[in-house]
């Protein structure tokens, strides 16, 4: 774990040099680490003597922010699946993923349409961030092909 912990630290140097003194130095002054949606989260005890503090602090603006942008997509999906008279059924959410299911004869055309509403985009630090989505087809969920 440790070989692998690091070896992934060779392609972002950045991160222990520069994103982890930061959110430490966060921390250490107001106790608390805000998203960049402006969510905040309070931290208890000393991040420079606790690593576990660290480990969910480093985790938490990017896991935040994920979880926060795929909710809204979730209520966008929603709001289609309102419209859609029963042809889009949503099915849920799992992970990362929002899952839903609509008539083969309509699938391209609800492709278009969630492509057009369920686009993940945030502010952040100055710069405008982009999620893509990556929608994928399928019967079974070990058979999603990407479209």
């Amino acid at each position: 774990a440790k070989y692998l912990l690091n070896s992934y630290h060779v392609q972002f140097p950045e991160l222990r040099t520069k994103y982890y003194p930061a959110v430490k130095a966060e921390i250490a002054a107001t106790g608390m680490l805000a998203s960049p949606t402006g969510w905040v989260r309070k931290f208890f005890g000393n991040i420079h003597k606790n690593s576990r503090i660290l480990r969910g602090a480093v985790a938490h603006s990017s896991q935040h922010l994920s979880v926060e942008l795929l909710n809204e997509e979730f209520f966008a999906l929603y709001q289609i699946c309102l419209e859609s008279n029963g042809e889009l059924r949503l099915k849920g959410q799992i992970h990362d993923s929002n899952l839903w299911q609509v008539k083969a004869e309509r699938e391209e055309y609800y492709d278009k349409l969630i492509e057009e509403k369920c686009k993940s985009s945030c502010i952040v630090k100055g710069k405008l961030m982009v999620i893509p989505n990556d929608t994928k087809r399928g019967i079974y969920w070990n058979d999603l092909k990407k479209q």
